[in-house]
């Protein structure tokens, strides 16, 4: 596993960062580290809250929160629940992690949030929804170090499990939701599901004065996010109207909230708990703006779609000071979090530590970018590194520029006028998102034929949920024999293989033949998926694959509901042979290369510059440079 971080002295580090002394921290061993709360609301828009909206008294816990430490006005998120969530906890863009809102989650490979808090002495905890991937238990939150889980995996299984006992997908709710314990078959609660969380956070907290390790403690709620089911008590308040109901949630929440504050209080943690509250993006804009004054709403990358309420607070740090304009991201938490702990961070990570911010210093402006969608509907998006300029394509609309400075909130177009500003941020999106969509991979070729192994990102190494593309230079032999050779093989979960004048790949779900290679020089071959996996309707999930011989399409399938993979993501993929030596491919073999996404022919040449990749002019002849590459 990789490590983000590698232990401090801790004392030392936070006397440094913070300049605690014995005074500042009551009822605690002078420079111990923090503990650490982080509340994550779901779907809350940047109008909801009080402080932002002179009319409502929705908040009033969440408005005094904010004034007793620090609220970034300008803080920006990802514009999904999921691929927030992933930014968070790995510190990098979701496809940079190979994480995509329709994928399997966060592979083990990846270090966490969590995972580095651990490595620093912490106990770690979640309590709330994950949404980090459910197929395969590699992405569960015991996977991903926490210490225990108490929560959901994604609200489309809060109805509970199959007679049979796998998960069930369906409409997700509020009252008597079945709920998991670590690893722990669901089990149905009596009650309403914010309550039952806020209750365990509180239980939590009047047991963590006996911990003698700091804990870190994730709350994830899933209030205000629809279906729109107030509790009765909450809802009576409120007009009998879906902005009144919606309402009647954003306040259920800030008393829940209250309540796991008035819960650190009462304990006598609140001194020396850094407390962060964020939103995962904005609002959905369904009952109400609840995103005013910011063009956008949620799984959009307009301003409301993706700036949303962030408030820290930490008395022993003195982090004070209100109201912050500076630009900070869902990036910026990581790293944050990890130095006030103690750690060291990975140079590689894009985010900034925010703690040298709030004690007086500065940080580096920093451009955010954004992706998402699939290959049929894509969506990006660009904020430059000095806020101004927002740069952003809505699925088939043309791309859009704003000037924040001029318009603030994101509303008017100016592409026209600053056309040369569009096209230097188009070009540094596409720079970017060269560098992210790739998933890096421990190849080790055994010999100079090709054949060996491909670990790594097991999650997005294979096929089977959301996109998948697999590309390898093959020179098969010139007397070559009818037996199976394989190129490729993850075994249980797919297989690509050459028989007699065939290629045949088959996947879950699907099975396709296409042309083998001719004998001799090298071939690019080059397999894409998607599998679409709809949560609240599975029968109308589907999957389409296709098989490109040198950049021309050969064979395509298309499937409706293809069912979910195996849980094998974990085995290693094989390359030029099966398990023990088993059926070797006779010719030789390039480098892999993997993309967590489908590529296609539609989308411009990029099935040509990756069959360009995988059979390099230079390798046509002896594969073996590429490998040395």
């Amino acid at each position: 596993m990789r490590r983000l971080i590698h232990p401090l002295q801790i004392a030392l580090a936070l006397s440094l960062l913070v300049g605690c002394t014995a005074d500042d921290v009551s009822d605690e061993k002078p420079g111990s580290p923090p503990n650490i709360l982080f509340i994550l609301v779901d779907d809350l828009g940047y109008n909801d809250l009080g402080l932002n909206n002179a009319v409502s008294k929705l908040t009033p816990r969440l408005d005094a929160f904010a004034k007793q430490g620090v609220y970034f006005d300008r803080n920006y998120v990802d514009s999904t629940c999921s691929a927030t969530r992933a930014g968070i906890l790995t510190g990098r863009p979701p496809v940079a992690s190979g994480f995509r809102p329709s994928g399997l989650g966060i592979s083990p490979e990846t270090e966490t949030l969590p995972e580095a808090l651990k490595s620093l002495g912490y106990s770690t905890h979640h309590i709330g929804k994950w949404h980090l991937g459910y197929a395969s238990r590699l992405a569960w939150p015991t996977a991903q170090g926490c210490d225990t889980f108490y929560g959901f995996l994604n609200q489309f299984v809060l109805r509970g499990p199959h007679q049979k006992g796998e998960l069930k997908l369906g409409r997700p709710r509020y009252d008597n939701p079945w709920l998991q314990e670590n690893d722990a078959a669901p089990q149905q609660q009596q009650g309403y599901l914010s309550d039952l969380l806020a209750q365990r956070v509180v239980d939590f907290l009047d047991q963590a004065t006996a911990m003698e390790q700091p804990w870190f403690l994730n709350y994830w709620t899933y209030l205000p996010h629809g279906p729109i089911q107030p509790a009765q008590r909450f809802a009576s308040q409120f007009p009998d109207t879906p902005e009144g109901k919606y309402q009647a949630m954003v306040a259920h929440l800030d008393a829940s909230i209250g309540k796991v504050l008035d819960a650190l209080a009462r304990n006598s943690l609140d001194d020396n708990t850094v407390v962060v509250i964020a939103s995962d993006n904005g609002g959905t804009n369904a009952q109400t703006n609840s995103n005013a004054p910011f063009n956008g709403f949620k799984a959009s990358f307009g301003e409301g779609g993706v700036r949303t309420p962030l408030m820290i607070r930490w008395p022993d740090g003195k982090w004070s000071g209100g109201k912050r304009e500076e630009v900070v991201s869902y990036l910026d938490y990581l790293p944050t979090l990890v130095a006030i702990a103690g750690g060291q961070l990975d140079s590689e990570l894009p985010g900034r530590n925010l703690a040298l911010l709030l004690q007086g210093g500065d940080i580096a402006p920093s451009a955010l970018y954004w992706e998402a969608g699939d290959s049929i509907a894509q969506m990006w998006g660009v904020l430059s590194a000095d806020g101004r300029w927002r740069l952003h394509q809505y699925l088939d609309s043309s791309p859009q520029l704003y000037d924040l400075v001029e318009d603030p909130a994101g509303s008017n177009d100016v592409s026209a006028r600053y056309p040369d500003v569009s096209k230097a941020l188009y070009g540094d999106f596409l720079d970017w998102r060269k560098r992210q969509r790739h998933v890096a991979l421990d190849y080790q070729p055994k010999d100079i034929s090709g054949r060996g192994l491909l670990r790594g990102q097991s999650l997005q190494r294979s096929p089977g949920f959301g996109g998948f593309t697999f590309a390898i230079g093959a020179s098969p032999a010139n007397d070559s024999p009818a037996v199976e050779q394989i190129i490729a093989v993850q075994p249980g979960l797919w297989r690509l293989t050459q028989a007699d004048d065939k290629l045949v790949l088959v996947m879950p779900g699907v099975r396709l033949k296409a042309p083998a290679p001719p004998p001799g020089e090298c071939t690019a071959v080059v397999v894409s998926a998607l599998y679409a996996h709809r949560h609240v309707n599975p029968k109308s999930s589907e999957v389409l694959v296709e098989l490109y011989i040198n950049g021309q399409l050969q064979a395509q399938v298309g499937k409706s509901r293809p069912g979910l993979p195996p849980d094998l993501h974990h085995r290693p993929t094989f390359i030029g042979q099966g398990p023990g030596g088993r059926n070797p491919y006779l010719g030789r073999l390039g480098e892999p290369v993997v993309y967590n996404e489908r590529i296609t022919a539609a989308n411009g040449d990029e099935i040509g510059a990756l069959s360009a990749e995988v059979c390099m002019p230079a390798d046509r002849d002896n594969l073996a440079v590429h490998h040395a590459k």
